[in-house]
């Protein structure tokens, strides 16, 4: 299992960062959207089995889920949103997003959502 994370929070980062290494999982953290469509150019992300994509506005989190989608259409794709997108959860899930997670979560919703 291998996981791409775009998060824009420094903290929430790091935290993934400790606890995909806790749960023995690759991974790999991205700050930002840009960041996450350069990757996407580069297709280093074509070995990622899941995608969890933090939601900092609706059309760009389309762009960038697209973009990735490119190299890697099977990856499973994860919405991180805060409670002010929980009202469009469903447009999340008809973008391809399997799983919506909102913040804050706990660390069993994460772990059910990818499988662990």
């Amino acid at each position: 299992m291998s996981i791409l994370v775009v998060e824009e929070n420094k903290m929430l980062r790091n935290f993934f960062e400790k606890l995909f290494d806790y749960w023995q999982v690759e991974s790999i953290l991205i700050k930002d959207y840009a960041e996450a469509m350069t990757f996407a150019e580069r297709s280093g992300h074509a070995r990622c089995t899941h995608f969890l994509l933090e939601i900092q506005s609706i059309a760009a989190s389309r762009e960038v889920l697209k973009s990735l989608r490119r190299n890697n259409p099977e990856a499973k794709a994860i919405a991180l949103c805060n409670d002010s997108f929980q009202k469009t959860v469903n447009d999340f899930k008809r973008d391809s997003f399997a799983e919506v997670l909102v913040k804050p979560f706990r660390v069993e919703e994460l772990k059910k959502a990818l499988n662990v």
